[in-house]
């Protein structure tokens, strides 16, 4: 069920899998903003439901738009246009948000890939 659910998220591929007694894990590597498309795939198999727990976890590493992390601790949300020397222009729905570069921390891309473990408890 794992690997035919990567194969419906774009960019998604399994890494490794482990099978023990009452337990099934997978590692999978794939784009931050397919996993929500992986976690929607696996619960759209009848071998698997999703619980809330799985959607938060989720929700915690995939990303449908470009992070900006601020030295301050904020992270801002949305789609960076251009990145200098001296600023980074951030879209935010209609809105353009200029930030300084020296407030930054690091910007992380929404094509960036994450490696998801997915451990399934078995009946």
């Amino acid at each position: 069920a794992v690997r035919k659910a990567a194969r419906r998220a774009p960019g998604a591929a399994v890494e490794a899998t482990r099978r023990e007694p009452g337990r099934f894990e997978a590692w999978v590597d794939a784009p931050a903003s397919a996993i929500a498309g992986l976690l929607a795939a696996l619960d759209a198999t009848d071998a698997l439901d999703a619980t809330d727990a799985a959607r938060a976890a989720a929700d915690g590493v995939a990303a449908a738009h470009d992070r900006v992390v601020l030295k301050s601790g904020f992270v801002l949300a949305g789609a960076v246009e251009s990145r200098d020397a001296r600023e980074l222009v951030l879209r935010v729905g209609p809105e353009q948000v200029r930030v300084p570069a020296r407030t930054v921390e690091r910007v992380e891309p929404a094509s960036a890939r994450r490696r998801v473990r997915i451990v399934v408890v078995l009946p």
